[in-house]
């Protein structure tokens, strides 16, 4: 399951890498269109249902649930866009929707306490910032953490282009 798939980029890359694999997509109400739209035309891959997913709506979280158990759930560049309690009920769900042993991959930027911040991430976090407070960076304790919470560790965390990572998470 993607969460927040935006464009279809990924579920339109993945399949076509992987044909087997069944991508279901979710996205906010607002964006489901445009994005079926893409897999549409875009598409050479049937596509499960897109699904609507707001992580702080409890009306769409119970349907995905009912999807459950998922092998994998992968999100992108979506993290710094929700609120931290958005975030925290990211969290909350994947950990409820994998199977036991799932993986969560995560890619985005982060922060890290020990490392001094990137100029590109700090101005990007100002930016995200001025056009919504409650978004931000996070800082990869603060998300490494939060998994804990409810029972995921992170098992990797590769450095990608452009100032983000790429995060594993897997439920115990």
């Amino acid at each position: 399951m993607e969460i927040a798939s935006g464009s279809g980029q990924h579920a339109l890359y993945f399949t076509q890498q992987n044909p087997e694999l069944i991508w279901q997509c979710t996205e906010m109400s607002s964006e489901r269109n445009a994005l079926q739209i893409n897999l549409n035309e875009l598409g050479a891959v049937t596509f499960p249902p897109i699904k609507t997913l707001d992580v702080l709506d409890g009306r769409d979280v119970a349907e995905i649930q009912t999807l459950s158990p998922f092998d994998c759930v992968y999100t992108s560049n979506s993290l710094h866009i929700m609120s931290w309690q958005g975030c925290q009920a990211f969290m909350k769900l994947v950990s409820e929707v994998l199977g036991k042993g799932g993986v969560c991959a995560i890619y985005g930027p982060f922060f890290y306490n020990d490392q001094p911040p990137v100029v590109s991430n700090l101005e990007f976090d100002a930016w995200l910032k001025n056009r919504n407070p409650e978004s931000g960076v996070r800082q990869f304790s603060d998300v490494a953490e939060a998994f804990g919470e409810v029972g995921m560790t992170c098992r990797s965390d590769h450095a990608m282009p452009a100032n983000n990572r790429l995060l594993v998470f897997q439920k115990d």
